[in-house]
Formats: structure tokens, sequence, C-alpha cells
């Protein structure tokens, strides 16, 4: 639901829908994944919460979504989830003036898509 929400630009809603998912601070209480305890799942409602705060306005929000979302991927071995979010780390860090944080987080997002054997 939050997904198809965020695709038509209904940023309030996804932000309800994937809150209700995603306690904070817990994501190993995700309700819809707790069974399986699958990161992949638990990454993706991060990425989700952070690319809907970003659109939003909420940079430091978006920044503390897509930071705890690395590691969730990282656990089941999602390398393209784990690039993707340091890629928009790097982002938000270069329009924070941070552009060593942002070659820092690219480099690691470089790292992980060449781990997906992508170019």
């Amino acid at each position: 639901m939050g997904t198809a929400a965020r695709r038509r630009g209904r940023h309030a809603e996804v932000e309800a829908y994937y809150r209700a998912a995603l306690p904070p601070c817990r994501p190993a209480a995700l309700p819809l994944f707790r069974a399986g305890e699958d990161g992949q799942a638990v990454g993706h409602t991060l990425y989700s919460l952070a690319t809907t705060a970003r659109h939003q306005g909420d940079h430091d929000a978006a920044h503390d979504h897509y930071h705890r979302a690395p590691a969730t991927y990282r656990a089941p071995s999602h390398p393209v989830g784990e690039a993707r979010t340091l890629h928009h780390l790097g982002l938000l860090a270069l329009a924070a003036a941070r552009p060593d944080t942002a070659r820092e987080h690219w480099e690691g997002a470089r790292t992980a898509y060449e781990e997906a054997g992508l170019p």
C-alpha cells in the first residue's frame, strides 16, 4: 500500500503506511516481516520512509532512515539495496555541504554495486 501511494505522490499517506509497519527504533518488531526476520523487507521499508521524508523536505528524518537501512540490507546480503541507500546518503551529505562525507557514502555504494556484479 505504501509503495502504491508513493508512486502516486501521496507522501503523507505513504508515511502513515510505512510507520504502521515499522515502529520507531524497533525494526525487529516489523509486523509484516517478523516471522521470516526479513532484513530486505525491513531495509526496503526504511528506504521508503527515507525517500518519503526527503520528498517532504525533512532531510533529518530522511538521513536517519537511510542511515539505518544499509545494515538491514547487509544482513541478508542485498548489496543493491545497500548501494542504493548509500548513494542517497551521499546526496543528502552533499546537499548539507559535506562533500567528504558524500564521497565516503558513494565509495561504499560503489563497493556494494561491485559486490553485486554491477558496474
